[in-house]
């Protein structure tokens, strides 16, 4: 597949329905989309059908594309067209591409398979190069909608099973329950009920999910009126008749094109009531969905710019002991995974707290910032580059009214034992600094008080 054409201009901070989407997020929402190009290839390529599902469902009919607060991608594929899908997809697909569900992966514990771009966080020149800036790994989740038998002792029969499967799953998550009697008489059961034969050469809660797909396919289309996601069904009794789906539309997305059901409106109205109406609600997860990524990279950038910093050898400047005097000093650290999760609030957020210290004469702040795009981490260029302007064109402000102390030595022990407490980032940094017993405040960037206090 071409590589999708994004301008320049789609990349910058945007406030959409009064939400900020920063670079950094959409570079990862372009990324995202260049999964779904594949999917949308592959199924184009064997003529199999998918549709846009739940938040992007949502997202294609209200948005035209993601929801400001959104930050991943759904999709859903009747059974037999799944299944089709799963077949080819491993010729199919890139070679770095990863998918996974609970037939591929050991411990992936969704109904669900996800597609992939890359195993883990990649900075190579190749993977910011393909995927627009964006690091991370980042895919595609695909619901099964399986068909529900039109016979209503059938479909009770199957839901039963079902819930029998989950609560044994639930049990599981307690790591005691292994072994445990009321787990092997359950795992004895289901194998009555359904022929399945658990072994010992797989984790048990993968088989179970296992199990509980292939109960999920039991029926067909010419047995049954509707369709399901049956953790959905079982969760709230969702389901769409099979007409809903009898035919789909395409509609934008961002700057692709997707299928829609031509039931959109009903099936929306089944998920979210009244759907037209924008409200922030809880995705189920920590928004941005990459901040564990994001963590580890901030880490390594962390470490890549002390080391850099210190083969500058910097000594310590007379002034700075003569501006400190006999004032309290407080240690600001700002670290990249921080800056970058929060770009959009970041300059603002610098501002806030150098005018908070410019004028307080007893207290004199020590600035450590990390160095976003040193020469040992040159890709933050490229992941976020409006934040790194932004953030050398704050550094050149502090230099230049000369009221703090900019340390760009890298000497960590220095600055902690220089300081009397801490404020900034969550790093390396508040760890060493936490030992010394002195106060710690990690810093938030999203909440502004009425003094411009984003703390």
């Amino acid at each position: 597949m071409k590589q999708l054409i994004f301008p320049d201009e789609y990349f910058k901070t945007e406030v959409r329905d009064g939400f900020a989407v920063n670079e950094l997020m959409k570079r990862t929402w372009a990324a995202q989309l260049e999964v779904l190009n594949q999917i949308i290839g592959i199924c184009d390529k064997y003529g199999l059908t998918y549709y846009a599902d739940c938040g992007t469902l949502l997202g294609a009919v209200r948005h035209k594309g993601y929801i400001p607060w959104d930050d991943d991608l759904d999709i859903a594929m009747k059974k037999e067209d799944y299944i089709r899908f799963l077949e080819v997809a491993k010729e199919e697909f890139p070679k770095d591409y990863w998918i996974a569900n609970c037939y591929t992966t050991d411990g992936y514990e969704y109904v669900t398979t996800r597609i992939s771009n890359i195993h883990a966080t990649d900075f190579s020149e190749k993977t910011l190069s393909e995927y627009h800036g964006c690091p991370f790994r980042v895919g595609v989740d695909i619901f099964p909608l399986y068909y529900l038998s039109r016979d209503a002792h059938e479909a009770e029969m199957q839901k039963n099973i079902l819930q029998d499967i989950l609560g044994l799953i639930h049990l599981l998550e307690n790591e005691q329950m292994e072994g445990n009697v009321q787990v092997a008489e359950e795992l004895v059961k289901l194998e009555k009920l359904t022929g399945y034969r658990f072994t010992t050469d797989r984790p048990l809660k993968t088989q179970l999910w296992i199990l509980f797909d292939q109960v999920s396919r039991l029926f067909e289309e010419e047995e049954s009126d509707s369709l399901t996601v049956f953790t959905r069904r079982l969760r709230n009794g969702y389901y769409v008749e099979k007409e809903l789906l009898a035919e789909c539309m395409q509609m934008p997305f961002e700057n692709l094109i997707v299928n829609v059901p031509k039931g959109y409106d009903e099936i929306l109205k089944r998920l979210y009531g009244n759907y037209t109406v924008p409200r922030r609600v809880s995705l189920g997860h920590d928004y941005p969905y990459y901040k564990g990524q994001l963590k580890r990279l901030g880490g390594y950038i962390e470490e890549q710019d002390c080391a850099w910093k210190a083969e500058q050898k910097k000594d310590l400047p007379v002034e700075w002991q003569r501006k400190i005097g006999s004032r309290k000093v407080v240690l600001y650290y700002t670290g990249a995974d921080a800056l970058m999760c929060h770009s959009e609030f970041a300059a603002d957020k610098l501002k806030v707290v150098f005018e908070k210290f410019k004028n307080d004469s007893d207290v004199i702040l020590w600035w450590f910032p990390c160095v976003l795009d040193n020469p040992k981490a040159p890709f933050i260029r490229q992941m976020s580059p409006q934040l790194v302007k932004d953030y050398h064109q704050m550094m050149e402000e502090y230099k230049r009214e000369d009221f703090g102390i900019l340390d760009l030595s890298g000497n960590r022990q220095r600055a902690v034992s220089m300081a009397d407490s801490y404020y900034g980032d969550e790093s390396e940094l508040s760890q060493m600094f936490r030992k010394t017993g002195k106060c710690v405040t990690i810093q938030d960037y999203t909440k502004l008080e009425e003094k411009k206090d984003l703390v």
